[in-house]
């Protein structure tokens, strides 16, 4: 497509395309502006959007493993027991039917904690592969992590007096544990451990 100059037509030609593009162009320059405002608004949307979901998943993730942990600390159900208490086929792995399977079996489920919710946590926590839960992810999700605030000691039993010291626990360190804090009823200040 040649430009008007190079086409070579007569000036009268020339002013009345120049006359009749200047309406048009200034039209199309206030639909490139429209489009670039959407397109920004679109981004934005976009981006609120994600933010939601990823704080819908943060939710549903802190309920669902609040869920089976306080099922795993009921039951007794730490290491190898919480896997096999999962793994309902005994193929090795915990797979989405074997997962709900589980979760059906939670002595107090939270109330808006549907099979559809449930099915949604498994296929962000599942390997992306084999869509299952290996013995790991399992026990990193019944993990709880303490910040330990006051010096304390892990025992060997619940009683402190009655039991021989393990660890010393210094503020500031972190520890993991399969299981939830017990509380010796001999110590004054509650004894939590």
């Amino acid at each position: 497509v040649k430009s008007i100059e190079e086409s070579g037509c007569s000036e009268e030609l020339k002013s009345f395309f120049q006359v009749g593009l200047r309406p048009l162009t200034t039209k199309l320059d206030g639909y490139d502006s429209r489009l670039s405002r959407l397109a920004a608004t679109l981004a934005r949307l976009r981006d609120d959007l994600q933010r939601k979901e990823a704080a819908e998943r943060v939710a549903l993730r802190k309920e669902v493993v609040a869920a089976l942990r306080k099922h795993a600390h009921k039951n007794t159900l730490k290491g190898e027991e919480l896997f096999g208490a999962a793994d309902k086929d005994g193929d090795g792995a915990v797979s989405e039917a074997d997962f709900l399977a589980f979760a059906a079996s939670f002595d107090e489920k939270p109330e808006g904690l549907s099979e559809e919710k449930l099915k949604r946590f498994f296929a962000s926590e599942a390997d992306s592969e084999s869509k299952k839960l290996s013995k790991e992810d399992l026990s990193r999700l019944a993990t709880v992590y303490y910040k330990v605030v006051a010096g304390t000691v892990i025992t060997e039993d619940l009683v402190i007096k009655d039991s021989k010291t393990v660890r010393r626990l210094e503020p500031g360190e972190v520890f993991a544990s399969e299981e939830a804090p017990q509380k010796d009823s001999t110590v004054s200040n509650g004894g939590t451990i």
